[in-house]
């Protein structure tokens, strides 16, 4: 059994945070980024296009809560306030 703590993470930042996303360093291959709320429904995709060093989502509003941030099969724990 692998250890969570020590898989690689999608970094990103503010967490927590209301409307705005910043993630540094997508994985090489990355095609999108997916929001996904606590049920598992994607509420936010974008496109990755080039090899970016970081990436800024402006959001919609989304209702306060736990979402899930995936990119290029990383994945991040992000809260909305």
């Amino acid at each position: 059994v692998r250890d969570a703590a020590a898989q690689p993470r999608l970094a990103m930042w503010p967490n927590p945070a209301r409307h705005t996303l910043h993630l540094t360093a997508p994985p090489k291959g990355a095609q999108s980024v997916r929001v996904l709320d606590g049920v598992g429904r994607v509420v936010f995709t974008q496109a990755v296009t080039g090899a970016p060093t970081a990436l800024t989502l402006p959001l919609p509003a989304l209702a306060p809560g736990m979402y899930i941030v995936q990119c290029g099969g990383l994945t991040n724990r992000w809260v909305v306030e």
